[in-house]
């Protein structure tokens, strides 16, 4: 995996201000692969394409809402068509959710 997508990930991390567990949730993998795919550069080919699934949300989101504050407020405000739940909460349900979240950003 390159230096740019894990500084890009890492990134998204702190913008989002997800905790490990949080994260772990969204990704469906667990959260001691997520630490090793940080701390042990064991990069675990699921959650490396989970990654790359979050990084492609992001870059959706930075189109709509250029503004780190306004996508941040859009991650953790309910709304209708998730359920009223949070897109994070949503997202966090599944790949499938999380495959419509993406969806959704482009509509």
């Amino acid at each position: 995996m390159s230096d740019f997508f894990l500084n890009r990930f890492q990134q998204l991390i702190q913008e989002w201000k997800i905790p490990f567990d949080v994260l772990s949730r969204l990704m469906s993998v667990n959260e001691a692969e997520l630490k090793n795919f940080f701390y042990a550069q064991d990069h675990d080919p699921q959650v490396h394409i989970q990654a790359q699934h979050l990084v492609a949300v992001d870059e959706r989101l930075r189109s709509v809402f250029p503004d780190v504050a306004d996508r941040l407020d859009w991650l953790n405000t309910p709304h209708s068509e998730f359920g009223d739940m949070s897109p994070l909460e949503f997202g966090a349900k599944g790949p499938e959710e999380l495959g419509w979240l993406s969806y959704t950003i482009e509509t």
